[in-house]
């Protein structure tokens, strides 16, 4: 790979020969294509859930920390010990931002997490106080990705 022009500000076509030698690299990665060619990797992470269950509708509620919500759990909630690990599948989504010309990432994902939980398992512990010394939920800002901008190459 040839040095970068300008980097962190990237040409369209470094940032899809970027993406190209990551996908060489890594095999649980996928080039995308569409308006916003670039790369996703997924990644199949263990994480321990909170389940609280109310006894009337059994339906599963996750909460992402127990000490902090106890005030506002029902009484008549049965609250059930974290499963030993439960996999959690993230996808990373590498685009390049037609603004900025950066590569930005998205993060989602399966079953959705609350924040909390999700900052806990995407952010190394070893990184977490530094990240949240940065803005209110660490250097990861929430919003919606719209499908249409990924579409996985055949």
């Amino acid at each position: 790979m040839e040095k970068l022009s300008a980097f962190p500000s990237l040409a369209p076509d470094e940032f899809i020969e970027a993406c190209e030698h990551v996908r060489r690299i890594l095999p649980d990665s996928t080039l995308l294509v569409g308006d916003l060619p670039g790369l996703r990797i997924t990644r199949r992470l263990a994480a321990a859930l909170l389940v609280i269950e109310a006894e009337d509708d059994h339906e599963p509620v996750d909460v992402p920390n127990r000490e902090s919500h106890e005030d506002d759990v029902d009484e008549e909630a049965i609250i059930k010990q974290p499963q030993d690990e439960t996999l959690v599948t993230v996808y990373y989504d590498i685009l390049l931002s037609p603004s900025y010309r950066v590569p930005v990432v998205y993060m989602t994902t399966s079953p959705p997490l609350p924040a909390s939980q999700f900052f806990n398992l995407v952010v190394p512990l070893h990184f977490q106080d530094a990240v949240r010394g940065v803005g209110v939920i660490g250097a990861l800002s929430m919003t919606v990705i719209v499908d249409s901008w990924i579409n996985e190459s055949c």
